[in-house]
């Protein structure tokens, strides 16, 4: 762990863990979600791009990074561990980010924090695909049900993901458990017409991920009352490989 970073583990049945980047009691918190497989290290470049503005506190999920214990698989009860193990940290002015599957996640969570009064500022859903598509991207994409297809989709995320999908370490087939498990939280996903979110939504995208597709983006306007589109360059881990340009889009928009 980095001089300055802080970690605090969210004890209960299904505990997680809450990365601290920096802690300034004047700013307001971004609470981060990771993608499948992700952990709450993927945001430390991001939060270097804007720790002047926010305190990023990004999340292991249960079974991810340094929390141990059961993978959750179900997306509605992962969603209720997350609001009720924050509670007590949105007593001031906070945002939520998430990529990939965080973005999903992500947005679930602020759908239920508006419904119980505590509305974030603002969202930032990125490289997420919307609510209505998410079913025809599971049935159209099997890459990460199978060994080959994880394999596969690390090497297209390049960097330490590329390595860990060419090599046959133990580490990669224990992470093959984790992706699996996160790639069962899309597939338990249910739409319902009361997942409306009011505060101000920004959807970032890349035509350049092959693992969403850009098209699909416009129909978050259905979900969000105040919704705004922002492309960025880069491939699906863009969060990561490119986050100065995601960070300044960011920025801009706190």
């Amino acid at each position: 762990m980095r001089r300055k970073e802080k970690v605090a583990i969210i004890e209960g049945k299904n505990k997680f863990a809450l990365r601290f980047f920096s802690e300034d009691e004047t700013k307001p918190l971004m609470f981060c979600f990771p993608f499948i497989g992700g952990t709450s290290t993927a945001f430390r470049m991001l939060s270097q791009a804007i720790s002047h503005l926010v305190n990023i506190v990004s999340i292991d999920p249960p079974g991810h990074g340094v929390v141990n214990g059961e993978l959750i698989c179900d997306m509605d009860k992962l969603v209720e561990i997350y609001y009720q193990g924050i509670l007590k940290y949105v007593d001031r002015d906070f945002y939520i980010l998430g990529h990939s599957l965080g973005g999903i996640i992500g947005y679930l969570l602020a759908v239920k924090l508006e419904k119980a009064g505590i509305a974030p500022k603002g969202i930032f859903i990125s490289a997420s695909t919307s609510p209505n598509n998410i079913s025809k991207e599971v049935e159209s994409t099997g890459i990460f049900e199978t060994k080959e297809g994880i394999r596969d989709g690390l090497i297209e995320l390049g960097g330490k993901y590329e390595q860990l999908g060419k090599s046959n370490s133990i580490f990669f087939y224990s992470y093959m458990k984790v992706i699996k498990a996160d790639y069962s939280l899309l597939k338990s996903f249910k739409e319902t017409e009361e997942l409306f979110l009011k505060c101000p939504s920004h959807i970032i995208f890349s035509h350049d991920d092959d693992m969403v597709e850009p098209g699909y983006m416009e129909d978050w306007k259905n979900y969000c009352k105040i919704c705004e589109l922002v492309k960025v360059t880069g491939n699906h881990n863009y969060i990561v490989n490119n986050s100065k340009e995601v960070g300044e889009v960011i920025a801009s928009r706190l």
